[in-house]
C-alpha cells in the first residue's frame, strides 16, 4: 500500500507536477500522473534504489543515500514545444483543485534525475552539472515529511517536523533538540527557506505520534492560507506580508477543535502520514475533525463530537457540524472533504470514518445522500481481526462520479497478532 503526494516543479519557461515523493510500508514511491512508473526502494542503510518499472520488470536506474528533501525539477524544453516564458497555474490544494482529481495538464516533463547527498557546495555543483541536470535545487526536511506540497505565488509549501535524520539517530534523548512539528515555505525561485511554523508535540502518542510532520496539506487562497496543525487545530494565516517580502505571516485566527468541539483525536499506529487537509467554498472552510477511538483501540470517547465542520474562513466561527459516524467510527478520520457544484447545488462529500460516503449541502448540512463502502455481511473487530474497512484515502470527483478506495493500516494485522 502506497501514500501518494504531489510536487510541483519550476522551470523558468512553466512548472509541472511530478508525481509523490513519499515513504510508506518501508518504499519511497515516485509516482502520479505524469510519472507514474518509478519505484524507490529503502533499505535499512537508508540507501534509496530507483527502479523504473515496465512490462518486462524492472530496471534499477539509481542508488543513492539521501536526506529526505524537497526536490524541484527542471524541464529542458526546447523552443519548438512551447513559446518561452508560459507560466503554468498554481498548486494552492491538495489535489490541485476541489475536486482533489490531481491531473496535470502539462506535458513533458523529466523522467530522469538524481539527487546528491553532500553538504560540501563545491562538490553539489560539479555533481548536479554531470549528473542532475533536472533538478534545479534541492532542499532538506526534517526526518518525516508527510502533507502533499503546494504552490502559489512564488511561495512553496511543504510539512515536515525540526528532526533531521541525524538527531533522530541521536542516541542520547537529552542532546535532541524539541521535537516540533514544522510548516515550512521555500521561495519557488531558488529555494531559500523564508518561513518555519512550528508547533509542539501532544502528550499522547495517539493523538500526536513522535517525530510526526505536520501532515495537513495547506489550503491557499489570495493572501490566506489554512491548514491544520497536529494539535488538531485550524489555522488562519495572513501570507500576504510574506508573500512581498514584507515580513512573516500574521495568524488571523485558530479553532482548537479539542477545546472547543470536545474531539477526542486519534493518530494512526505508526504515524501514517496524512491528516485531513481542509476544503474551501465561498466563505467558507471544511475540515473532518479526526475523532476516533481511545487507548482500547474500541471504544468512540466522545461519540457525539463533530466528524465534520464547517466554519466561516474569515473568523474560524462555526457555521455547522455533523456527527453522523456517532458512536459507529471504527478507527479514525484522515480523510479529507471535497467540494463540488453538481446540478447547481453546492455539495461536501466526505468519507467518514464508519465507512461510509456522505454528501451534505455546502451551505446548510443538510444531508443529501450516503453510501456504505462496505458489505452488510462485514463486521468489525479491533486490531483489524473482522474484515470491515475504513478510510484512508480522500474522494475523488470527475465526471459527475465520486471515486474513493477503503481499507485498513496494515498494522490492524500486526497488532492483532500482538
Amino acid at each position: 500500500m502506497f501514500a501518494r503526494n504531489s510536487i510541483t516543479a519550476r522551470c523558468p519557461q512553466r512548472r509541472v507536477s511530478l508525481g509523490c515523493d513519499h515513504e510508506y510500508e518501508g518504499f519511497l514511491t515516485i509516482g502520479g500522473p505524469v510519472c507514474n512508473d518509478f519505484m524507490v526502494f529503502r533499505d535499512v542503510q537508508n540507501r534509496y534504489t530507483a527502479f523504473r518499472c515496465g512490462v518486462s520488470g524492472t530496471k534499477e536506474v539509481d542508488t543513492m543515500r539521501i536526506q529526505p528533501r524537497l526536490v524541484i525539477m527542471l524541464v529542458m524544453a526546447s523552443s519548438s514545444m512551447m513559446p518561452a516564458w508560459i507560466h503554468a497555474a498554481d498548486w494552492p490544494m491538495l489535489g490541485r483543485d476541489n475536486s482533489r482529481n490531481g491531473v496535470s495538464t502539462e506535458i513533458n516533463p523529466p523522467t530522469f534525475w538524481r539527487v546528491v547527498d553532500t553538504t560540501d557546495q563545491e562538490q553539489q555543483l560539479l555533481a548536479r552539472n554531470r549528473m542532475s541536470g533536472n533538478i534545479k535545487w534541492s532542499v532538506p526536511l526534517g526526518s518525516e515529511t508527510g502533507g502533499d506540497p503546494v504552490v502559489a505565488n512564488g511561495l512553496v509549501w511543504i510539512g515536515t517536523n525540526n528532526t533531521p535524520l541525524n538527531d533522530f539517530r541521536q542516541p542520547d534523548k537529552a542532546l535532541r533538540q524539541p521535537d516540533k512539528a514544522v510548516l515550512m515555505c521555500v521561495r519557488e525561485m531558488d529555494g531559500k527557506i523564508v518561513y518555519k511554523y512550528e508547533s509542539d508535540r501532544m502528550p499522547l502518542r495517539i493523538y500526536d505520534p513522535p517525530y510526526g510532520p505536520m501532515a495537513s496539506t495547506p489550503l491557499i487562497d489570495g493572501n490566506h492560507l489554512w491548514f491544520m496543525t497536529n494539535r488538531y487545530s485550524i489555522v488562519c494565516l495572513d501570507v500576504g506580508p510574506l508573500q512581498r517580502g514584507e515580513g512573516n505571516p500574521n495568524e488571523l485566527w485558530k479553532k482548537d477543535m479539542i477545546q472547543e468541539f470536545d474531539v477526542s483525536p486519534r493518530a494512526s499506529y505508526m504515524n501514517f502520514h496524512h491528516w485531513s487537509s481542509v476544503a474551501l467554498y465561498k466563505d467558507w472552510i471544511y475540515a473532518i475533525t479526526g475523532n476516533g477511538v481511545g487507548e482500547d483501540y474500541e471504544t468512540v470517547l466522545k461519540p457525539n463530537a463533530p466528524s465534520l465542520v464547517c466554519l466561516e474562513k474569515r473568523t474560524g466561527n462555526l457555521i455547522w457540524q455533523d456527527n453522523s459516524p456517532g458512536k459507529n467510527i471504527l478507527f479514525g478520520q484522515w480523510s479529507s472533504p471535497v467540494v463540488v457544484e453538481v446540478n447547481g447545488r453546492a455539495q461536501v462529500i466526505t468519507a467518514q470514518g464508519d465507512g461510509w460516503v456522505r454528501s451534505f449541502d455546502a451551505f446548510s448540512g443538510e444531508l443529501i445522500w450516503q453510501f456504505d463502502m462496505n458489505r452488510k455481511t462485514r463486521k468489525w473487530q479491533r486490531f483489524g481481526g473482522g474484515n470491515r474497512s475504513y478510510f484512508l484515502a480522500t474522494p475523488v470527483f470527475h465526471d459527475n462520479r465520486v471515486y474513493v478506495s477503503i481499507g485498513q493500516v496494515w498494522e490492524d494485522k500486526m497488532y492483532d497478532k500482538q
